[in-house]
């Protein structure tokens, strides 16, 4: 089989040891994104929060990503990965360990601000990362890394899931708190690539990006997309506690099942996306999407509602290493800048519509989950018709 990466022996570092350190950085996203999802029927109870309460931790959880999205790329271009990496650990780590002593709401906000910060930055330092060393796989790389996110959403509830009739709530966080010494120790010791720029960057050329209409329309679908996955990272274990009556261990159950079928996925698409093209791809993870809300929605029965669940997170799967490589590919020469404005506006759909929903649950009930779900959908319906005739052109 082919490797993934190819080593450069002119290069300082090793592209292996690299993609590693990514795909650590990546597991840590993926439990800094699930964490407040796991956690909120927790934090509900204990601190009384109302759904507009909860809406604005999510919210703020998000705030923290979007500062962390904004600042990463000059922070590499100044003083290289490694920093960025060791950096984004300790404000999850801290985050995480400080729910723990969280004496209010206020102190919350700091806590989940600290970890959206963290996970914010590191999402973007590892695309870029993978992406400036995947040469000619990049969709297939970043499907690849994708999948420890999966692996470090799917920890995190499954966990909880295991042990919170042993344990509570807070000391899990702090046994997840302390596991990140491990990573960090690993960055800290492995040779990661400088970046290396050859002339002064044409600032006209860069803020350009900012007139791109086919950038835009790339980063607007992923915002739609991003908005639906945190809706369901985060009001999911809500949802079927208020709406299909389970206990906080079975909704926890479901959210585990569904971040496993996403990982699984992922899995399957790191190695299909080496022959075959995304956009069809993107469009049959659109269809399960449909399968899966349907039965999520209008079914009570075990069986069908964990299949909803399976179908959803196989739907979720592949649009952000397949429209990110597009991205790639269109604007290699500006690549970094290029992905600082997409995620730009991934944090800002997961804010708005996180803040929605926290509205929609006070005002609505549970069952505005899955039409905003709905709505989501279509938005990205809608923007894949123009996207379709970018990759066309493409070619």
């Amino acid at each position: 089989m082919t490797p993934l990466l190819k080593a450069d022996p002119e290069q300082p570092y090793n592209y292996t040891m690299s993609f590693i350190a990514a795909c650590l950085g990546m597991f840590l996203f993926g439990v800094s994104i699930i964490c407040l999802g796991s956690v909120m029927p927790y934090l509900v109870e204990n601190y009384s929060l109302t759904d507009v309460q909860s809406g604005t931790l999510a919210s703020v959880l998000a705030s923290g990503l979007l500062v962390g999205t904004i600042s990463f790329g000059i922070i590499v271009d100044q003083y290289g990965y490694k920093l960025l990496f060791v950096v984004t650990t300790l404000s999850i780590q801290v985050g995480l360990l400080g729910i723990s002593y969280a004496g209010g709401l206020v102190s919350l906000f700091v806590c989940f601000f600290l970890i959206g910060a963290g996970g914010g930055a590191i999402n973007g330092i590892v695309n870029a990362l993978v992406s400036e060393i995947s040469e000619d796989r990049g969709s297939s790389n970043l499907t690849f890394l994708g999948i420890f996110y999966g692996v470090g959403a799917l920890v995190v509830p499954g966990i909880l899931g295991v042990l919170s009739d042993s344990y509570d709530y807070t000391a899990i966080l702090n046994g997840f708190g302390w596991f990140c010494v491990l990573p960090l120790v690993y960055f800290l010791l492995t040779k990661m690539p400088k970046r290396h720029v050859s002339e002064k960057p044409e600032w006209s050329s860069i803020t350009g990006l900012l007139r791109e209409r086919h950038l835009w329309l790339f980063a607007l679908f992923l915002m739609f997309h991003s908005g639906l996955e945190g809706i369901v990272n985060n009001w999911s274990t809500l949802f079927m506690e208020r709406a299909k009556e389970l206990d906080n261990p079975g909704a926890l159950g479901y959210l585990t099942l569904l971040v496993a079928s996403l990982t699984v996925t992922r899995i399957v698409l790191g190695f299909v996306l080496r022959n075959q093209q995304g956009l069809p791809v993107i469009r049959l993870s659109l269809f399960c999407m449909v399968l899966g809300v349907l039965q999520i929605q209008w079914t009570g029965g075990k069986y069908l509602l964990m299949s909803g669940v399976v179908f959803l997170g196989i739907g979720m799967a592949a649009s952000f290493p397949i429209i990110l490589n597009y991205v790639g590919i269109l604007y290699h020469r500006y690549r970094g800048t290029a992905f600082s404005i997409v995620l730009l506006l991934v944090v800002l759909g997961n804010i708005v519509f996180n803040f929605i929903m926290g509205l929609s649950f006070q005002k609505a009930g549970a069952q505005t989950f899955t039409w905003m779900i709905w709505t989501l959908w279509f938005c990205m319906i809608m923007v894949l018709v123009p996207i379709s005739r970018i990759v066309q052109r493409m070619k």
